[in-house]
């Protein structure tokens, strides 16, 4: 029993489990109660049925923990509780996930404090258990605390600031190609994976958050680059080591942008924000990458938004200030022009003319690139049948395709229609596709590329020799052209390997019947090397550049067959 003074000076009594069961009754959180000295702690009878308690009263309550904990939350658990133990912190507080009754993940936040009796020894522990399955804090994938409580915990840090602290937002690139290639449900799998992969590395003290899209926000107190280096380095080869996909598995790449406090920003927002920058500037770079903000970023940023958004613009304005150049492509032996191959161009009031390496990247990062490609073959094919058919009844018109359009649901149904509108026979037209998209699902591109093959389309594989599996690519699918990177002509007049991997290529793909393109012969000396060892087209600057299609035209008008 409990008493208190009242003003009147009147005693008033109460009972102190009844209180108890009153609080638990009115509250979300669950008060817990425990005897340090003796091991015995209380719980609420709602969350003893939660953990799956034998009772309410436990004895050593630690190896009922461990049973439920999950494996990846245990040490940050086990040694939240040590130190508070110890003395080393002065404070408890831990979020952590356990398995229920029902075999669900249940995330759980324990905060709490201890008294100490006249001697200074842990007497009494009280402290409250709350359940974050509710108001919508967790992400159902993941099982990890969604964008907002990120920003809550973020903002609530910066109130009393470490010395400093990192930010991180964590993504994987191209992950739409796995809900793509094996389905959503696939994908969430996948996600589940690599949230336990982030977990296990990053120290205990550290916050992970499921934040929009494939992106995760880690948050760092009390680290340094050198730190965060490490703890990306480990992740980047957990990716690598582990089967994340499937035996057959795509593989993933991290990006990760990094933004420091005090140094990079001094409000939630901003670090967000710069972390948010950098992740995008690691993401364009392709592969594994991590990169710290810079204030250069904001100017590139800025850049980047100008971009997207003029491009929005000119898309929506019927495809103003974009074009299509073509490059000629040449029959090795006769000098006889075989095709064309179809570029896009884009250029702006602001920037003038902008490299197709810069604004090819946007276009397919914004969801752009699909009515983009549709455009791009749509007047490819146009020209051809209004222009140039008349001249050379066999033209080949080549258009390059973005793995993003590939993948695309739509793709082949779309190519189909765009042919038949424009009445060109499907012979003369050769879809391109780089070799570095083929590592995926190869039995999903064997698919789209039989719908393909079946419509009557040729099937060009562009920058041969640059991706993972060159040879696993020839033999899987159903290629009829194959077309080696520039970067093996560079150089050959000096580099014996490269004589030697065009001179392989082109006797393997003759033994299977495919035809093979040189790309990048620039010099005289060099179409006469790769011309002896009996490939069958060239393409680059000796015989002609990227030009308008009125170039095009009147070559063919004035008869020129021969370059």
């Amino acid at each position: 029993m409990g008493k208190i003074q009242n003003i009147d000076g009147k005693k008033f009594y109460y009972n102190k489990e009844e209180v108890y069961e009153a609080l638990i009754k009115t509250s979300k959180d669950f008060i817990v109660i425990g005897n340090l000295k003796t091991g015995i702690f209380k719980y609420p009878v709602e969350i003893a049925k939660v953990l799956d308690l034998p009772s309410q009263i436990i004895e050593d309550p630690v190896k009922y923990w461990k049973n439920i904990i999950l494996e990846e939350d245990w040490e940050k658990f086990y040694k939240s509780n040590e130190n508070f133990m110890s003395g080393k912190e002065s404070f408890h507080h831990v979020d952590f996930r356990i398995r229920n009754k029902k075999n669900e993940i249940v995330w759980l936040k324990c905060i709490g404090n201890m008294m100490r009796d006249k001697n200074g020894i842990p007497s009494t522990f009280v402290g409250m258990i709350s359940l974050h399955e509710k108001n919508n804090k967790i992400d159902p994938v993941t099982r990890l605390f969604v964008i907002e409580e990120f920003f809550k915990s973020l903002e609530s840090k910066l109130e009393n600031p470490p010395e400093n602290l990192g930010v991180l937002i964590l993504g994987i690139n191209n992950f739409k190609r796995i809900n793509e290639f094996y389905g959503r449900e696939t994908g969430d799998i996948i996600l589940r994976r690599i949230s336990g992969i982030i977990q296990d590395v990053i120290p205990y003290s550290a916050e992970v958050y499921k934040l929009d899209g494939t992106n995760f926000g880690i948050i760092l107190e009390d680290t340094s680059r050198e730190e965060i280096e490490k703890i990306y380095e480990i992740i980047k080869d957990k990716f690598e080591e582990k089967q994340i996909v499937s035996k057959n598995e795509d593989i993933l790449a991290v990006s990760v942008g990094v933004a420091m406090y005090p140094d990079d920003g001094q409000s939630y927002k901003e670090l967000y924000q710069y972390a948010k920058y950098s992740r995008g500037y690691s993401k364009r770079k392709e592969g594994n990458s991590i990169t710290f903000f810079s204030k250069e970023f904001l100017e590139s940023n800025a850049r980047y938004l100008k971009i997207l958004y003029l491009l929005k613009r000119d898309i929506d304005n019927g495809f103003k200030n974009f074009d299509i150049f073509y490059q000629p492509q040449i029959k090795s032996k006769t000098q006889e022009i075989e095709g064309v191959e179809a570029l896009l161009r884009w250029s702006c009031e602001e920037y003038g003319c902008i490299s197709p390496m810069e604004f090819i990247p946007i276009l397919e990062e914004n969801n752009l690139m699909v009515n983009v490609g549709k455009w791009v073959l749509k007047q490819s094919l146009e020209t051809y049948k209004r222009e140039w058919s008349s001249y050379v009844s066999d033209l080949s018109i080549s258009v390059n395709v973005s793995f993003v359009q590939f993948i695309d649901k739509n793709f082949v149904e779309d190519v189909k229609k765009i042919l038949e509108e424009s009445g060109v026979n499907p012979k003369n037209l050769v879809l391109e596709l780089t070799e570095s998209c083929m590592v995926s699902n190869i039995n999903y591109i064997k698919n789209i590329y039989m719908a393909l093959k079946k419509l009557g389309i040729k099937i060009a594989l562009d920058d041969f020799g640059t991706g993972y599996s060159s040879l696993g690519v020839l033999k899987e699918l159903p290629i009829d052209i194959v077309k080696t990177d520039r970067i093996f002509v560079k150089n050959i007049l000096c580099n014996n390997f490269d004589l030697v991997f065009i001179k392989f290529i082109t006797e393997l793909c003759h033994e299977i019947n495919l035809k093979i393109c040189i790309e990048g012969v620039e010099q005289k000396e060099e179409y006469e090397l790769v011309n002896n060892l009996g490939v069958d087209y060239i393409q680059g600057y000796y015989f002609g550049k990227p030009v308008p299609r009125l170039e095009i035209t009147k070559k063919l008008k004035d008869g020129i067959k021969v370059f």
